[in-house]
């Protein structure tokens, strides 16, 4: 006897009003890529906040991939700081003056409303809550994101521990909420006669059982479908009773009553029958025929986001003194330059609407930056991030995504104006599917994509493997053609994500990544970076920088043939290697250590075009070790010393710095100072000093307002010259919270 033919459990016809939201969404979006430019650097994507049992869980997703470092304070507060490092391709903008991102939440019932924020020049995220709470991050387990996991209140977490066992001889009483049955004392007979089968079997089921006494109701349903889909055994009656009971309990009625029902047609004289049917009872008949069912949970509408606003002013001031060559010569020249060379407005528009119905969840995203330039010759910039739609089903595992999005893994390099959607086949097995056209952030040609992959997995609730092609065009040829694999391993102490892409046009490796974590149980965690690729990524068209930006076409039409072109790309692609070893150490409640080594080169390339041949960097060594203070002057504020040691071939380098962001009531205060001093092979000697203060208000808890000031001073003298450059900044404005 076959219990399912698919995993999704019992089907619902669809609403709609999700049809309905689906489609004028879709139409809003594509409204406005038609008027939209190319993207703006930048590196967080979104934040995503859901409910696992008792934890809130917020995912930071970045627009590449990424590796969790380390964060403070450990354990709880209102401000916290995550360091980690990019591992992905990202634009060459990225590390500007200018690139400082936020997003905001606005908070629910079960968690505050809290900010996200990057400043690339620190290369970490500063998590921000309205009140204190405790806290769990650890990396997101798809090498794209970062997870904070907050405690829910005693009140909100949806666990029910599970019943005692009832004394021998009576009969158990039903418990009010959905609750763990006992352990199976089924009627009807194993038909699995495979011992490896029964124990499999039961050992997901056990796992499953676990999953919904601690309220995780989601993953007790996928674990039960596997359990379910296997051949019937002494485990079924068990699985069959369960899932009526995780349906119940994810708010799902219908399945939850179909379950029930379905249980007692296969075990009508089973010890659990009588259970069953009382739980049936109270669930009540199902509605007339025509007529929906009352929903659960009534639909939810949120409309959140933040509009900024920011004045920037740079100024730098140049002096040169050039010695002369030779004694006796004239007094050595004089250059002297002052120049204003940043004054610009910089407003962001960051806006996401959702619509949730039952298990239609509708999300519109857009994200939006407008420069405006007031030094003479330079041009204003509008920059549309992000506008998509996102329909996501959860009856039907199904997704899809409409417009201009970031990558989602699966061989996409960059953000893109397209499609991509997700079907859920079985629990164990989902398909996708992507297709449109690059975006880039620079003048340079919109590459056509296609591409497919496929999910397998989770295997024992931990690792999931996705296989993936895909293929760009460009100009009428092949720019990229590629097949690969992207193995995602987590659980609460350690996580793994692994990248292999092969180009089958080149035949060669694009890239062969493999990043891990792995928290003690006395609190250090380990970090691993192992990162070979092709730099850019492999593309024919890396070819066309060579000969001045001609495109293939134009190349082709000149006399090259596709394969010249594709050897001579390969030739001017050079390979990278990144090797990455961290741990940071609680050394008390207050203290943290943190040590990491890396190791880096990029390789030689060959002389094309206009490019000449370029010998290999060689390696590159950056030492570094930190302390993490927390709390040494208030309850929230984090201080961090770093030293660090560069060690090149030609030349050597040291980097001092130190950073304290305070939150006092509705001010947020940070100040930092960074030393850097280098030494080449020909005698330069540089030195540069950086300090910087900034203060932020926030009022009425929706209006904040900031200001930024600092300086860089840098000396550069050598054998033959000195040259002084100071800059002083400073930045003024607002951002508006909205929810």
């Amino acid at each position: 006897m076959s219990h399912r033919t698919g995993g999704t459990g019992i089907s619902r016809d669809p609403r709609s009003s999700g049809w309905i939201a689906a489609l004028v969404a879709a139409f809003t979006v594509l409204a406005v890529l038609a008027l939209s430019q190319p993207a703006h650097a930048q590196i967080i994507d979104q934040l995503d906040v859901t409910t696992k049992g008792r934890d809130a869980e917020i995912r930071i997703r970045f627009v590449t991939t990424v590796q969790y470092l380390r964060h403070s304070p450990p354990a709880k507060g209102r401000l916290m700081k995550v360091e980690f490092q990019i591992t992905g391709p990202t634009d060459s903008q990225i590390g500007g003056r200018l690139i400082t991102e936020s997003r905001s939440y606005p908070g629910d019932a079960n968690l505050p409303a809290f900010e996200v924020r990057y400043v690339a020049a620190q290369n970490a995220l500063t998590v921000e809550f309205q009140r204190e709470v405790a806290w769990r991050v650890s990396g997101g387990g798809d090498g794209r994101s970062i997870l904070v996991r907050v405690p829910l209140p005693p009140a909100k977490a949806a666990a029910t521990p599970p019943p005692k066992a009832p004394a021998k001889g009576a009969s158990p009483a039903a418990p009010a909420k959905p609750a763990v049955a006992p352990e199976p004392k089924p009627s009807a007979p194993s038909l699995a006669t495979d011992p490896a089968l029964e124990r499999d079997g039961a050992a997901i089921v056990a796992e499953a059982r676990k999953a919904l006494a601690e309220g995780r109701a989601e993953e007790a349903i996928e674990r039960l479908n596997r359990a379910l889909n296997l051949p019937p055994g002494a485990f079924s009656a068990e699985a069959q009773e369960l899932i009526g009971q995780a349906r119940e309990a994810n708010g799902e009625t219908a399945k939850a009553r179909a379950e029930y029902e379905l249980y007692l047609k296969l075990y009508p004289d089973s010890p659990g029958a009588g259970r069953v049917r009382e739980q049936l009872a109270k669930l009540g008949a199902a509605p007339p025929a025509g007529r929906p069912e009352r929903q659960a949970r009534p639909p939810e509408k949120t409309v959140y986001g933040s509009v900024s606003s920011t004045y920037y002013r740079g100024a730098t001031k140049y002096d040169a003194s050039l010695a002369p060559p030779l004694p006796g010569l004239p007094p050595p020249d004089q250059v002297s330059l002052t120049s204003t060379d940043q004054s610009a407005f910089v407003t962001n528009i960051d806006v996401t609407g959702r619509y949730q119905n039952g298990p239609w969840d509708n999300k519109l995203v857009f994200r939006d930056t407008q420069t405006t330039t007031l030094i003479a010759g330079d041009k204003n910039e509008n920059r549309l991030a992000a506008a998509y739609y996102e329909l996501n089903q959860k009856e039907r595992d199904a997704s899809i995504r409409l417009g201009r999005q970031s990558s989602p893994g699966a061989g996409v390099l960059g953000r893109f104006d397209g499609g991509w959607a997700r079907l859920g086949v079985t629990p164990s097995i989902k398909l996708n599917v992507v297709g449109g056209r690059t975006v880039e952030y620079y003048d340079a040609p919109r590459r056509s994509l296609l591409g497919a992959s496929m999910d397998v997995g989770p295997w024992d609730n931990r690792l999931t493997t996705s296989l993936y092609a895909i293929a760009q065009r460009l100009d009428g040829v092949v720019d990229r053609q590629a097949v690969g694999t992207e193995m995602r391993y987590f659980d609460p102490t350690r996580n793994a994500f692994l990248v292999f892409d092969y180009d089958t046009k080149f035949k060669q490796v694009g890239t062969a990544m493999l990043q891990a974590n792995w928290l003690t149980g006395a609190g250090t965690n380990y970090a691993f970076l192992y990162d070979r690729r092709r730099t850019p990524p492999l593309q024919v068209s890396n070819v066309s920088y060579a000969y001045g930006g001609a495109s293939l076409r134009e190349l082709m039409d000149t006399g090259f043939g596709y394969d010249d072109l594709r050897k001579q790309a390969l030739g001017v692609t050079p390979v990278s290697d990144l090797v990455s070893i961290g741990v940071t150490h609680p050394l008390s409640a207050r203290w943290q250590l943190g040590a990491d080594v890396k190791l880096s080169r990029i390789g030689a390339t060959e002389a094309v075009g206009q490019y000449p041949a370029t010998p290999p960097s060689g390696n590159l060594w950056v030492y570094t070790v930190q302390g993490i203070g927390t709390g040494l002057l208030a309850t929230n504020d984090v201080f961090v010393a770093s030293l660090a040691l560069n060690r090149a071939e030609t030349y050597d380098g040291t980097s001092v710095s130190a950073s304290y962001v305070r939150v006092i009531e509705k001010w947020r205060l940070e100040a930092g100072l960074k030393y850097y001093g280098q030494k080449d092979a020909n005698d330069l000697k540089l030195t540069r000093w950086t300090p910087s203060a900034k203060a932020g208000y926030r009022w009425a808890d929706h209006l904040t307002f900031e200001g930024e000031a600092g300086a860089e001073y840098s000396k550069l003298k050598g054998p033959t010259q000195t040259e002084d450059t100071r800059r002083h900044y400073f930045n003024v404005g607002f951002r508006w919270d909205f929810y």
